[in-house]
């Protein structure tokens, strides 16, 4: 059995979440913040 969801990124990914990562003093990548859009 498959359990399917569907998932709207505009209600999970928080608002001026956005950073970026650092690694030794170096920019590595990203990261942002979310919440389960299914849990109110």
């Amino acid at each position: 059995m498959a359990l399917g969801l569907r998932i709207n990124l505009v209600d999970v990914i928080c608002d001026d979440s956005l950073r970026n990562t650092y690694i030794n003093g170096k920019k590595q990548g990203f990261q942002f913040d979310i919440r389960l859009g299914y849990y109110q």
